[in-house]
């Protein structure tokens, strides 16, 4: 619903017919990204802090999309545009946090270091 929401109100606005064809297909790959996040969620495929920080960055990524989305929605010299503008800092920055902080692996006992190592790839 959501997504059909937010392609009924911005792709009418966009004049350049390539970017009206391109932005329904990335919308619909930023929601899938979402629900596989979610899905990791429900199957436990990693810690759990971690699966709770992907799923909020990608929640948060998907956030901060639509206020770009919004963004060229607004008249651009207009001041309802400045909240979107200034939402999509405010869920972008903390997005990239969550979802590179979601591979992180606290070193073992063994005094191996954090992180992803060469081995796990």
């Amino acid at each position: 619903v959501i997504l059909l929401v937010y392609l009924a109100l911005l792709v009418p606005h966009i004049g350049d017919p390539a970017l009206r064809a391109a932005i329904p297909v990335y919308v619909a790959i930023l929601w899938l990204s979402v629900a596989a996040g979610g899905l990791g969620w429900f199957i436990g495929a990693r810690p759990a802090v971690n699966r709770r920080r992907m799923w909020l960055g990608l929640w948060l990524f998907a956030l901060c999309d639509m206020t770009v989305g919004l963004n060229l929605i607004l008249d651009p010299h207009g001041r309802a545009q400045i909240i979107p503008s200034s939402l999509t800092w405010t869920f972008y920055a903390p997005a990239l946090w969550c979802i590179a902080a979601s591979v992180y692996r606290p070193p073992t006992r063994a005094g191996a270091g954090g992180g992803c190592e060469a081995g796990d790839r």
